[in-house]
């Protein structure tokens, strides 16, 4: 029972002001940028390297890429 309280607190966490510096917002949200990535890449396998994919991988990576920049600047 207790993850569900951790749960609910993570969820709390990042509604405050300032939580989006918070090391496991960050974590969760570099999980998620590497999970898109395996898909798209996955994808790029699938569709015999449609074009498309690598225009939305490369979206993804300048995303994650600027959101990497905006925490090193946001911290110092």
């Amino acid at each position: 029972m207790t993850d569900g309280a951790n749960e609910g607190s993570f969820f709390a966490d990042i509604l405050k002001p300032g939580s989006s510096l918070h090391p496991q917002f960050l974590f969760v949200l570099d999980l998620t940028f590497a999970s898109l990535l395996f898909i798209l890449l996955s994808l790029v396998v699938l569709t015999s390297g449609n074009l498309h994919i690598f225009a939305l991988i490369a979206i993804e990576l300048g995303l994650w890429v600027s959101v990497k920049w905006y925490r090193s600047t946001a911290c110092s």
